[in-house]
């Protein structure tokens, strides 16, 4: 059975972009189709804490995967792709510490008015736990993983 194509990409593969531009809170991307058109796509950083520019270079390419294409006619071929790099510093980490692990975080942040905190586990690795009432900015904590989502390139911790 032939995968469906749209816009001459499958949605299933994996593509070879190479990075435009970098921007905070988005990567702008080429990527070719099937047919050699080159189309202009973008991967938005849904967390505030990832520094696009540590990660990524200008004309450097990357591994990605399509996640959706939209229909948008001010783009020049009427096509609006959004992507996702398939190696970022936190697939590296959730490699390297399974879930199970113990690993020592410190806490960057405390945010919504003291009932989470933001604990870097390692450079560009961040989570977002609840508060322990002891802790303070800049504190070491021992912290288990519990789950790692690929999909959402999303750790999921718990202080101990």
């Amino acid at each position: 059975m032939e995968d469906f194509l749209s816009h001459g990409f499958n949605v299933r593969s994996f593509y070879t972009a190479q990075v435009k531009s970098i921007k905070n809170d988005r990567v702008k991307f080429f990527i070719k189709n099937c047919y050699g058109d080159i189309y202009e796509a973008a991967y938005y950083i849904h967390s505030g804490n990832i520094n696009p520019f540590t990660i990524f270079k200008t004309g450097q390419f990357c591994d990605v995967k399509i996640l959706q294409i939209q229909k948008d006619l001010r783009c020049p071929h009427g096509a609006k792709l959004e992507l996702l790099p398939l190696t970022m510093p936190i697939d590296i980490f959730a490699e390297q510490h399974p879930p199970g692990s113990i690993v020592i975080g410190t806490v960057i942040e405390i945010i919504k008015n003291g009932a989470y905190m933001l604990v870097a586990l390692a450079k560009n690795v961040f989570c977002i736990v609840k508060r322990c009432k002891k802790a303070f900015t800049g504190m070491s904590v021992n912290c288990k993983i519990k789950k790692y989502n690929a999909n959402r390139k999303a750790l999921s911790i718990q202080l101990i």
